[in-house]
């Protein structure tokens, strides 16, 4: 913001440069709290379950209209996909949301945001592994063992009437 300002004795005063000017700028990332917490009930690290329950935690005190589940994808821990809400928002406790790890394995963070009279908390970023239990590969493999031994047997017993 630039400034001209002018007194009564007609002293003049004039913003004389972009280094010396009112830079105005808005915040647009909302606060983070630490009194939210994140816990994911039937969970633990590296996991093998696809899905499980995520629920906040908000302190007694803290005003709500609303709460949102937020959560991010990444295969490598590094480049993580954009924000995506998860779930519907809800506007009573328990805050529970039975998340589905679409994704398939890999890591992924949540966060929740709380809503009331236009402002928005965040609660802190929860990251974690989820290692999805390969149950197609198994069977496939296991299948494969079985028709393996199949075919030694019988080459076993055609071997063994020459």
């Amino acid at each position: 913001m630039y400034f001209r300002i002018i007194d009564i004795c007609r002293n003049e005063y004039v913003t004389p440069s972009d280094l010396e000017a009112l830079n105005l700028s808005k915040d647009i990332i909302p606060p983070i709290t630490a009194d939210v917490s994140i816990v994911l009930t039937e969970f633990e690290e590296g996991g093998w379950d696809q899905q499980f329950t995520i629920t906040a935690i908000l302190p007694l005190d803290m005003e709500y209209e609303y709460v949102s589940l937020h959560y991010q994808y990444s295969s490598n821990n590094k480049d993580y996909s954009d924000w995506e809400r998860y779930g519907d928002e809800i506007s009573e406790t328990p805050f529970k949301w039975d998340f589905l790890a679409e994704e398939g394995s890999g890591y992924y963070k949540f966060k929740t945001s709380i809503y009331n009279q236009g402002e928005i908390v965040e609660s802190k970023e929860k990251i974690i592994n989820i290692s999805i239990f390969p149950t197609a590969l198994v069977i496939i493999l296991t299948f494969l063992i079985f028709i393996l031994l199949l075919f030694v047997i019988i080459s076993i017993r055609k071997m063994k009437k020459r």
